[in-house]
């Protein structure tokens, strides 16, 4: 999360980026926190719902474009999260949307769902394997020739 966050630094909207991936979040910390909060900020950026103002695309509070003679584009929709994803539409700022992978093996699920707008989730069932504790009858010096030859 140190190099997500110093990249935001100088690229808010981490323009070089179409898709990132979070894993372990559940481990969390103030650097990781933070870097969800830009995350979540530059997504909705780069989508067309966030940002200081009217971008050029965009219609403000009065009902006026961005820019001279454009058209407001009509909100996007989103497809099911079981379909193909459709090509990329660049945003009002000629950015495709950030896509997000949050990754974690004991995540609050509902929570992070939420905090990304209702975000859809998909579970992956993992398995447990039995794991044999093995112990030596007598020290050894050396335990990688133990190792090898029982």
């Amino acid at each position: 999360d140190g190099m997500l966050l110093r990249e935001a630094s100088s690229d808010p909207l981490l323009s070089c980026y179409a898709v990132l991936i979070i894993d372990e979040a559940h481990e969390r910390s103030l650097q990781s926190d933070v870097a969800l909060a830009i995350l979540k900020t530059a997504q909705a950026a780069r989508a067309g719902g966030g940002g200081a103002g009217p971008g050029p695309d965009t219609a403000g509070e009065d009902g006026e474009t961005g820019a001279a003679g454009a058209e407001a584009r009509p909100p996007a929709v989103s497809p099911p999260p079981w379909a193909a994803s459709p090509p990329a539409v660049p945003g009002p700022r000629g950015l495709s949307p950030l896509k997000l992978i949050v990754m974690s093996a004991t995540l609050e699920i509902d929570r992070f769902c939420e905090f990304f707008g209702g975000a859809p989730a998909v579970q992956v069932l993992g398995r447990s394997f039995p794991v044999d504790v093995l112990f030596t009858r007598e020290p050894c010096t050396d335990y990688l020739d133990a190792c090898v030859t029982t």
